[in-house]
């Protein structure tokens, strides 16, 4: 009998520490994480990324009613008066690998220092990266107009790589960088144009979270140049007289779902499946911006979050 009562007297005072370190160690986690990408950000992404668990995430989505597989995910509605609104958050400021999204930032930094119709010659290193989609051919010049569409509609690697070479990289790479926190984007980093996992093994990537991009899709809706491009579904390539070929967006919503005026997909090995859409708001001037990352069924995922949202315009055509 004392034996009994004293385990449960012992349980009784360990309660209060047991649920306080349960409850401070997600912030704690956090905070180790940010000291620890401080001094080598490339590097911690994937330990970051490894750190997380799947099975709490999802339990977290399920607790707000919104069935996700994505790790993260947030949507934002925008309000004309620059005012903003949080509809859904599930881990919207943990780190991750963005993959191709990257791209948004590439095309916000050639869309500012760049004339459309300066010519670009396609190189074979710019060839050499994988992915085929784009069919750039060796030595034809494009024009920076051009190559935003391939880039930012079939998410063309090529086009990205060359685009980007029009300055020397470290010095486009500062660029985005710097864009990136005149932004207010504080927890991303890029380290290639194009949003491809480093190749060499190091697990570098490109890496930003759900919040930061919702304030680099604030930017892109301000800029009608790459918002007419984000919301094409299809369009008629022609360089130099001729069709090149039929751009098609590997944003598969367009078109499917209402109020989806533009988005951008990534998907790569660290980052996992990523979206981001933008979406006409209830009242004029005003958007939504949504993101999923690392998820498994991006588009599912997507319909979810914007259900989740209570967007109300929101239906299938």
């Amino acid at each position: 009998m004392k034996k009994s009562y004293l385990f449960l007297s012992s349980f009784v005072c360990s309660l209060p520490l047991w649920l306080a370190i349960n409850y401070f160690q997600p912030a704690l986690e956090n905070q180790l994480v940010n000291i620890e990408l401080a001094k080598n950000p490339p590097q911690f992404l994937t330990m970051a990324n490894l750190a997380q668990s799947f099975r709490i995430l999802q339990a977290e989505a399920l607790e707000n009613n919104c069935p996700l597989f994505a790790q993260s995910a947030l949507a934002v509605r925008l309000k004309a008066d620059g005012q903003s609104q949080t509809l859904f958050a599930l881990n919207p400021q943990q780190l991750m690998a963005i993959a191709s999204l990257s791209k948004l930032m590439t095309a916000v930094v050639v869309n500012e220092n760049f004339q459309p119709d300066a010519s670009v010659v396609i190189t074979q290193e710019a060839l050499d990266q994988p992915d085929e989609s784009g069919l750039l051919r060796l030595g034809e010049k494009m024009m920076v107009d051009d190559l935003l569409k391939v880039m930012l509609m079939e998410s063309s690697n090529d086009a990205a790589f060359a685009l980007a070479s029009l300055l020397p990289e470290p010095q486009f790479m500062e660029l985005m960088n710097a864009k990136a926190q005149a932004l207010g984007m504080t927890n991303s980093y890029f380290f290639n144009p194009s949003g491809l996992d480093d190749e060499d093994g190091s697990g570098r990537a490109n890496y930003s979270t759900a919040r930061d991009l919702v304030k680099l899709a604030h930017y892109v809706i301000q800029q009608p140049v790459l918002m007419a491009i984000l919301s094409q579904k299809e369009y008629p390539l022609y360089v130099n007289g001729g069709l090149h070929h039929y751009l098609k967006s590997t944003n598969e919503l367009l078109g499917q779902v209402s109020g989806v005026l533009g988005g951008k997909t990534g998907q790569t090995d660290l980052a996992g499946g990523c979206l981001l859409e933008i979406l006409a708001g209830d009242n004029p001037g005003e958007y939504v911006a949504a993101v999923v990352l690392n998820s498994p069924a991006r588009f599912t995922d997507m319909r979810e979050l914007i259900k989740c949202s209570n967007v109300e315009y929101v239906a299938d055509y």
